[in-house]
């Protein structure tokens, strides 16, 4: 029940900030199954693509080769990337040493339950490439950024261009996570 009122004072204070400082973001209560997904295409370093999925028991995954999986990942999906964090904190609550040291404890939380709780799998595109999951359900609050022209800026420095995917038309953040949990998804 705690929890339950402190979101609620979360979304109420959120949509206060929201309408005063923020533009271009949507604020909302929601249950992702986030996911880590590395492929290996033998040489060479990784693609890594984050996303975050509705919770849904099965995730249908295109894996004739890497272009369809990637198209069929983000088609399903939200673009993540938790280092976002730090932006939307100090874009709701301003910069401050507090906002900077909640941002840094919401992500190492993030990080740590996470690594408790995660599921693990892995399988091969038809095409050759081996693909690792590692994925797990995340309950909070979170900000949904249209995705733009301008998505290099909200990239990691993976060595993947996430600009030049079509599919990815929001990216989310979570402002406050209130569980962390094993999921039941399954990505096939």
């Amino acid at each position: 029940m705690k929890k339950l009122v402190y979101l609620i004072l979360i979304i109420i204070l959120s949509n206060t900030l929201y309408s005063q400082t923020i533009t271009d973001y949507k604020f909302y209560p929601y249950k992702y199954t986030y996911a880590e997904i590395s492929i290996y295409r033998g040489t060479g370093w990784p693609i890594n693509l984050r996303a975050s999925f509705n919770c849904n028991e099965i995730i249908l995954l295109d894996k004739t080769n890497e272009s369809t999986f990637i198209s069929s990942v983000y088609k399903n999906s939200n673009y993540t990337y938790f280092p976002l964090i730090y932006d939307v904190y100090f874009k709701v609550y301003g910069r401050c040493d507090e906002v900077s040291k909640a941002a840094y404890e919401c992500i190492n939380d993030i990080y740590y339950k996470g690594n408790i709780y995660n599921t693990f799998c892995s399988f091969k595109l038809e095409s050759g490439e081996d693909i690792y999951i590692r994925f797990y359900d995340i309950y909070g609050l979170f900000i949904k950024i249209k995705a733009s022209k301008d998505l290099n800026a909200y990239s990691s420095n993976d060595n993947f261009e996430y600009w030049k995917i079509n599919d990815i038309k929001d990216i989310i953040v979570p402002l406050h996570v209130i569980n962390i949990s094993r999921t039941t998804a399954i990505f096939w």
